[in-house]
Parts: structure tokens; C-alpha cells; sequence
């Protein structure tokens, strides 16, 4: 199955993909399968998920902050708190879970000065293409005071890297928003008159946990997605990230929730997508050598899984197998969703490089 959208899937280490369920869709597609539960049809819920896609697909903004994750001066991680490495199997349930694919940590909450070093407090960063590196131009003006300005670029759809010659088509704004209780950064991204990103980042420390928030909005020049996002460590509740994702225009909400347990043993996913009052959920736990979980539409449950990450059974309330269409549109469903939580990787490129979450391949 493949889902065309931005290129998010490919960006290196940054890359959320979800639970083995979601691949193993893929291989229920093959069996055969009789009387299905006729009523349910997960075709209208996956089409609904094409207006989130579409804010991420050949979105100029977002093609712009990627290139930032490698070419951005003096925002090299330095973490104090860790959330340490996951050592996850080479297969089974936990292998396809990548909930996280990188190594969290955030740094205790500080001032401007400890999010921007000082040099580029107040400064506009433009594209040097010999160092292929961002630097700060001393004759520039418009970048904010409490931050940093970024002149984004048209970028190569095939090297993912500024066209030469530069051919500049908006700027990122990022800004130190930090209370007492947490480091925070605004971040805006304008090309042409249009804002295409706006959202505030944090990171906080507790005692016991660290967090990771974004609240915000994505526009593609028409379509605006609002989104509220959470990822968090603790000892008790080991990882939990929760993506809250609504289409206005569209009529189109979707809730997602991965959480794996301290001792990365076991892990569960829930996700619901709303369009215009039909709702389609899905909630399944597994570890690498079971999976259980329940298919429902508005409220009812129309499928369940079961068996191995490997051979995966699926069927109707009755015990019937679902049909390979029933299956296959359910792999496209939950395939955008992963697609859409991994183009937010992308979209949080500033906010994880200034507030030093750490991004390091588990």
C-alpha cells in the first residue's frame, strides 16, 4: 500500500510510523474472505482523511522546513533530561511499532538567550548554497526581536535542497514564548500573504516526565488543519503521543493515540476519524507475538482483530471474515493517518531543533 503525500516518510531519522496492525491490514488483503458485515464501509472515512493529506502534499512551507533540519547553525541538542534509547526487536509487533524513532529528550525551561545563542538573537538567517548552510546576513531587517527570522526557499522536489539560484518565497518567524514553567517558541511561517504554519511549541520538565506539545495550524494556501499534539515520557506511563487533528472546512476530525509501556513489551493504538457525523475507530493492543482489537462504526463494533502481527484475522461481530475490499480500504485508511502523524515531524522541524529535542534514530 502507498500513500502519496509529502515527503515526510523518507526524512531521515524524523518519522513517526504507528503499529504493526496498520502493516498487517496490508497482508489480510490477501486472504479470501465471505460474509461480510455488509452495513460497514470504511471508504466514506478514508476519503475523509484526503483533505488532511492534501495540506501536506507539495506544501511549499513544509518543503522549506525540511531543508532547515540540516542547515540550521548552533542548534545542536544538548539535552539534560533523556528519555532513553528503545531497544526495540528486529520483529514482531514492536519492530513495526517505531511509536517513537528517535530518542526524546528536552532541556531544563531557560530565556531567550538559552534558546537562541546570541549571535542570532534578532537575526535573519538567509541560505549560504556553498556551505549549504543557514547564516546570519547583518544587513537584513524584519526579524523579531525575542528571535529568529528564516528566509524560506523554493526547494528541488528531487534533492530537497534551495533551487540555485536562490529564489526566495516567504519566512519563518520563530520566537521565544518561554514561561517560568516551560521553554516555548512560536513558530510562523509566511509565503506570499498567505501563513501556511502557526502553532507554539513546548517542552517541559517535570520531575518525573518529560513533554513535548504543539497547538496550532497547517494551510496549504486553502485548506487549514488545526492540530493539538502531545508527546510524553514518564517511568510510570513510558511513551504516550496523542495527535487531536480537525478539518473545519471539511467537517473532518481525527483522534490518534499511541502508548507503549515502560518496558517496551507491550503496546496499544487507538484512532477515530469523524467526517460529518459518521465515525470510524479502531483500538487494538499488541505486543510482538499477539494483537487483539475492535473495528467500530458509529459506536458499533463491525470488525475485530486478532491473532499474530503475522498473520492477523479479521471479522465481522458475527465471527465472519470482512471482504478484501472491506480490508484493503482499511489499509488506506489507517495508512493516511500514519502518513498524515509523520508529515507532523516535518512541520515540527523548528520547534524540536530550537527547543533541543534531541532527534537521534533509536
Amino acid at each position: 500500500m502507498t500513500v502519496s503525500t509529502h515527503r515526510v516518510a523518507s526524512s531521515s531519522p524524523r518519522r513517526l510510523a504507528l503499529f504493526a496492525v496498520l502493516a498487517a491490514f496490508g497482508l489480510g488483503a490477501c486472504s479470501d474472505s465471505t460474509n461480510p458485515a455488509e452495513s460497514f464501509d470504511p471508504t466514506a472515512a478514508n476519503q475523509a482523511t484526503a483533505s488532511v493529506l492534501a495540506t501536506f502534499s507539495d506544501n511549499p512551507a513544509l518543503d522549506a522546513l525540511d531543508v532547515l533540519q540540516t542547515a540550521l547553525p548552533g542548534f545542536t541538542p544538548a539535552p539534560v533530561a533523556s528519555a532513553g534509547v528503545l531497544p526495540l526487536p528486529d520483529d514482531g509487533a514492536l519492530a513495526e511499532l517505531r511509536a517513537l524513532d528517535r530518542l526524546l529528550a528536552f532541556p531544563s525551561p531557560g530565556s531567550a538567550a538559552a534558546l537562541f545563542p546570541a549571535d542570532l538573537l534578532g537575526a535573519t538567517l538567509v541560505y549560504n548554497t556553498t556551505t549549504q548552510q543557514y547564516e546570519a546576513d547583518a544587513a537584513a531587517t524584519g526579524a523579531p526581536a525575542n528571535g529568529i527570522r528564516v528566509v524560506l526557499y523554493a526547494v528541488d522536489p528531487v534533492f530537497h535542497q534551495p533551487v540555485e539560484p536562490l529564489n526566495a518565497i516567504g519566512y519563518l518567524d520563530v520566537t521565544d514564548e518561554s514561561t517560568a514553567a516551560a521553554d516555548q517558541v512560536g513558530i510562523v511561517a509566511v509565503i506570499g500573504d498567505v501563513t501556511y504554519v502557526d502553532y507554539l511549541g513546548s517542552a517541559v520538565v517535570y520531575t518525573n516526565a518529560v513533554t513535548f506539545s504543539a497547538v496550532g495550524s497547517l494551510s496549504d494556501g486553502t485548506t487549514t488543519v488545526n492540530f493539538d499534539l502531545n508527546h510524553s515520557y514518564s517511568a510510570a506511563d513510558g511513551f504516550v503521543l496523542t495527535y487531536d487533528v480537525d478539518v473545519p472546512t471539511a467537517s473532518t476530525s481525527v483522534h490518534a493515540e499511541v502508548q507503549l509501556d515502560p518496558n517496551l513489551e507491550t503496546a496499544s493504538y487507538s484512532l477515530a476519524v469523524e467526517h460529518q457525523g459518521d465515525a470510524v475507530s479502531l483500538d487494538v493492543t499488541g505486543s510482538a507475538t499477539a494483537i487483539s482489537g475492535t473495528v467500530a462504526h458509529n459506536g458499533t463494533t463491525v470488525a475485530e482483530v486478532s491473532g499474530t502481527p503475522d498473520e492477523p484475522v479479521f471479522t465481522d461481530g458475527h465471527g465472519n471474515p470482512l471482504t478484501n475490499e472491506q480490508i484493503q480500504a482499511l489499509g488506506e485508511l489507517f495508512g493516511s493517518i500514519t502518513a498524515i502523524i509523520s508529515g507532523f515531524d516535518v512541520l515540527l522541524i523548528p520547534a524540536y531543533l530550537v527547543l533541543q529535542v534531541s532527534l537521534a534514530m533509536v
